[in-house]
């Protein structure tokens, strides 16, 4: 039985999800992730972009075939935002810049118009339908978690999946990680995630205007309930979850920013 968005896909005479879309898998190896990795040659061609620190025999029982791995050595000399501001050092709060780094690097392999981007802690059995929501919106698409409303925290959207066009996503990784090097100033004061769509924002060429923010987030972007994603664990401060329609600090779409 068809679910709801491979009605659509089909609906809309959609090319073959292999021909359109990479699934970009960023951050240190996981279980969770790896047990995905058949599901997501499904969908299209996987990268899987770590660092070289990492336990390699997690993929010992995977089946890597026709997977891109790239490994990259860990960076040195980070800062963690606490305390004084140090030029000296890579601006590193709530991980921004490892998270920029290895989704950058799976960001370089990727050869296809869009692309999903997924945490290796998490898994989504269903993650092709962010991918549709992403083409049909011609919008950035992110999973809910963490989604914050608008009068809470402007420009906070999931940095925990997310899908759009795969050169706005290198432009955006670029600029952040321009950013988390110095070469741009940037407000420290903002998130991880309010810095990571902020600078999709502006691979989209929208403006970063606070007093229109919710205007310019409808327009830019959409999101998608974890419920429609299939079976899946997603991850928040180092606890797992695998529901959140109870919660009720995440909007669960945009008409709830």
């Amino acid at each position: 039985m068809l679910s709801l968005w491979d009605k659509v896909c089909e609906k809309c005479d959609y090319k073959p999800f292999f021909d359109s879309v990479c699934i970009v898998i960023q951050g240190p190896l996981h279980k969770n992730s790896l047990s995905r990795v058949e599901r997501y040659k499904e969908i299209g061609k996987v990268i899987v972009s770590h660092w070289s620190s990492d336990d390699i025999s997690l993929m010992d029982n995977v089946d890597m075939e026709g997977v891109d791995i790239v490994c990259t050595d860990m960076p040195l000399n980070l800062w963690n935002g606490e305390g004084p501001a140090d030029p000296n050092r890579i601006y590193n709060k709530q991980n921004v810049y490892l998270q920029c780094i290895t989704t950058l690097q799976g960001l370089k392999m990727a050869n296809s118009r869009y692309v999903i981007k997924t945490r290796s802690d998490e898994y989504y059995y269903d993650i092709k339908n962010i991918y549709t929501k992403a083409r049909m919106k011609q919008k950035l698409v992110t999973s809910n978690v963490v989604f914050r409303k608008d009068s809470v925290h402007k420009f906070h959207a999931s940095d925990h999946l997310m899908c759009d066009k795969t050169i706005v996503m290198m432009d955006a990784f670029t600029r952040l990680k321009k950013k988390c090097e110095g070469k741009i100033k940037f407000d420290q004061k903002l998130s991880a995630e309010q810095l990571i769509i902020l600078s999709i924002l502006w691979a989209r060429s929208a403006p970063a205007d606070m007093h229109r923010s919710r205007r310019i987030m409808k327009r830019h972007v959409d999101v998608i309930r974890v419920e429609n994603l299939g079976s899946h664990e997603w991850s928040e401060s180092g606890k797992f979850g695998s529901c959140s329609a109870n919660r009720d600090d995440i909007i669960h779409s945009m008409e709830e920013l």
